[in-house]
């Protein structure tokens, strides 16, 4: 009886503190021990209020519980087993009042007697039900779709082991996923493949995006190409299973009902080709703008998508405006032709003009309506600037920008009219133009060709026409002007050209100037003039501008080298003074003045660091000086005053003994004067101090030349040029 007792106080305490509905009850038998009834004995206030009880009813049997005389019978008997056989027992039950879900527990304390532990787990029930019905949705998709998908487990240290398949992928390959449940792709497809699935599969896990490739495998099933898309489930930000999915590519069949893939297809291909492609809807409004479009407009893709085509595409010429609203008009009248316009306008964000080929067609549905408009604009821009180019190129010279002689021909036709008379010629010819590219390379006859035709730009007008008629002849024509004021450009070009610098040397130009006064003349004649004119001009003007281009070397090189030019001077004084002591007449003493004066101009060709250079010369300054008896040979043969001299200014570097340059000539094959200015040149830089050496005295001089001669110096002049030095002390000494 104290027993009872106990474990009566002891369900008490249980049903006042447990968190659950709590009750506990006594089984009502026959006399042949048949369960009739349950008899209350406690309850707890969670259980009153999961049952509705408005009082505990203790003492009273459970069929007196009116409301839920339909779960009596289901208690009586579910909770008399446990009652008598001592189990416990636990079952969920949806009451049907509320529809909520309970987790009941019964057991028995004492044979006839029982407890009952109820909680209310509905919350977890219908996150079960819920999580029940994603699993079989994700097996029905992952079993019901066309696509071969794989699950593969991450494990440690990047261990990747194939999980399962689905039955596409048993079909399309042979596999199982008992076969391959466990296996790395190593041990799956071998080495070699294997590794090559192994990168692929890390490459998803290590960027944690989804990436897709074309990939051809060999399994049970054959040789087939598959276009894959790995996908990562990420927790707590760590890829621990990849999705793929193969699809069979190899007949490049894609099932008509994935419209995705399709889209996606499409994107692709649209954002993969040059044209820019824009769709709108009926109203204008643009719906897709690809990447080439986003680029040509130089918008982004927010700015453009949901706005009005003609508002973000700014598109003139020839009163184009408002291009789409004018054709969707069209559209809505059901003509649906494909429009092109060429060469149009479009004015970008930055507001850069672009020129721009557009076309326009309607998209037309299954149900043959139109559903908006497709467009593509190809930027022309380049293509019109290189046509434009070529174009100015055809009519014009690449060099100075001028017109050339194609463009200047075609003019000479259009301005042979009436209303241009009188029309004047002006034929120029560049002076000095060879002598620059021999002595100072192409480039620099270049530069002497645009100075020259900036100066004919700088005084010319707008209207008059300038062209580069040949190499380096220059031809204008001046509508409505006068023989006397077309001179008058003449004196103004040849003027500018007086004050020009010396770039190496300055420009000059001789010029010729004609004009048709009457329609009876012939324009051809007066060019033939023109032309004459200048030849005569050229030729009377010849030795001027040959001085001139001399002393225009002859500056730049004392610019270049001082010490040259007075070398030079110094040679010459030497020459006049003692030269017919050496057995030499007036005719050669004079021409072996002209060859002292000028022998060295070859070394304007030479750089300036290597002329002033203060330590000897290394082997390449060698060699470009060693060129300077060249340079100054083709400078005298381009001027006709000088030709005399030019092989003498060839040669006299050649030694008696063939050891010299440029051509190692040896003894009588050395012009005499050459061998005889050989004697002076050397006499010179002995006695004067370079950087790189000190001066030797006259007698130091005089035996340097005796050790020379007969190898460096001719015998037969050595002693005549020393004994004339020392005759003429005094002046030599000056």
């Amino acid at each position: 009886m104290r027993d009872n007792l106990e474990k009566s106080v002891l369900f008490e305490n249980i049903a006042v503190t447990i968190p659950k509905g709590f009750a506990y009850y006594k089984i009502v038998s026959d006399s042949k021990a048949n369960s009739l009834d349950c008899i209350t004995l406690g309850m707890n206030r969670i259980y009153r209020e999961i049952f509705g009880y408005s009082e505990d009813f203790i003492g009273k049997p459970l069929s007196e519980c009116i409301k839920f005389t339909q779960i009596t019978q289901i208690w009586l008997e579910r909770f008399d087993k446990i009652a008598n056989s001592g189990e416990s027992e636990t079952f969920e039950y949806q009451m049907p009042s509320t529809n909520l879900w309970y987790s009941v527990t019964g057991f028995s304390f004492l044979k006839g007697y029982y407890a009952v532990i109820i909680d209310n787990i509905t919350e977890i029930k219908n996150l079960s039900i819920e999580n029940e019905k994603y699993l079989r949705e994700f097996e029905m998709i992952f079993n019901g779709t066309q696509d071969a998908i794989f699950v593969l487990e991450v494990l440690e240290d990047n261990v990747l082991k194939f999980k399962r398949l689905n039955k596409s992928h048993e079909i399309a390959t042979g596999l199982t996923t008992e076969l391959v449940k466990g296996k790395t792709p190593f041990e799956l497809m071998g080495n070699k493949v294997g590794q090559e699935l192994y990168d692929k599969y890390m490459t998803c896990v290590l960027s944690k995006t989804a990436i897709s490739y074309e990939e051809t495998l060999t399994l049970l099933t054959g040789t087939k190409t598959w276009l894959t898309t790995l996908s990562p489930v990420i927790q707590d930000d760590e890829v621990i299973q990849i999705i793929g999915s193969a699809r069979d590519i190899t007949d490049r069949i894609v099932a008509e009902n994935l419209l995705n893939l399709e889209k996606e297809k499409m994107s692709v291909t649209l954002e993969s080709i040059n044209d820019g492609v824009i769709t709108t809807d009926l109203e204008g409004i643009i719906t897709y703008i690809n990447d080439s479009a986003r680029k040509i407009i130089e918008m982004p893709t927010g700015v453009v998508i949901g706005n009005n085509f003609d508002d973000v595409f700014v598109i003139h010429e020839r009163n184009m405006r408002n291009l789409l609203k004018v054709y969707l008009l069209k559209v809505f009248n059901h003509e649906f032709d494909v429009e092109r316009f060429n060469n149009l306008v479009l004015q970008t964000n930055d507001s850069v003009s672009k020129t721009i080929t557009y076309k326009r067609a309607p998209i037309i549905g299954a149900d043959k309506m139109p559903s908006g408009v497709v467009i593509t604009i190809s930027d022309e821009t380049k293509h019109v600037e290189n046509e434009e180019k070529l174009a100015y190129l055809s009519l014009h010279d690449k060099l100075t920008g001028l017109y050339n002689r194609t463009f200047f021909d075609e003019e000479l036709i259009r301005l042979d009219t009436e209303r241009q008379l009188p029309l004047s010629i002006i034929i120029g010819d560049v002076n000095g133009l060879k002598i620059s590219n021999d002595v100072f390379g192409h480039l620099a006859g270049d530069q002497l060709l645009i100075e020259v035709s900036n100066i004919f730009k700088s005084v010319l007008r707008a209207e008059d026409i300038i062209a580069r008629w040949g190499g380096d002849e220059f031809v204008a024509l001046l509508p409505n002007t006068s023989e006397s004021v077309a001179k008058e450009v003449c004196d103004r070009i040849k003027s500018l050209c007086q004050k020009a610098d010396e770039k190496p040397i300055r420009p000059s130009i001789s010029l010729g100037v004609a004009t048709k006064y009457s329609s009876e003349q012939s324009i051809l004649d007066q060019f033939n003039i023109a032309e004459a004119q200048m030849y005569k001009n050229k030729l009377s003007e010849s030795k001027q501008n040959r001085d001139q281009i001399i002393g225009s070397l002859k500056n730049r090189l004392k610019v270049l080298n001082l010490e040259t030019i007075e070398h030079c001077d110094r040679i010459k004084i030497m020459v006049r003074s003692i030269a017919t002591k050496m057995n030499l007449n007036n005719s050669e003493v004079e021409l072996l003045a002209i060859l002292a004066d000028i022998h060295d101009i070859g070394n304007i060709g030479v750089k300036a660091n290597t002329l002033s250079k203060a330590g000897l010369l290394d082997e390449y300054e060698w060699i470009e000086v060693k060129k300077h008896p060249e340079i100054g040979y083709r400078i005298a043969q381009a001027n006709a005053d000088l030709i005399t001299v030019a092989e003498l200014i060839l040669t006299h570097h050649e030694n008696w003994d063939g050891s010299g340059y440029p051509q190692g000539l040896a003894g009588t094959q050395i012009p005499k004067l050459s061998r005889v200015l050989r004697l002076f040149d050397a006499y010179d830089v002995m006695t004067h101090e370079k950087p790189y050496k000190r001066a030797k005295t006259k007698e130091q001089a005089f035996d340097e030349i005796r050790k020379c001669t007969g190898t460096q110096f001719d015998p037969k002049f050595a002693e005549l040029f020393i004994n004339a030095i020392k005759d003429n002390e005094d002046v030599v000494n000056e």
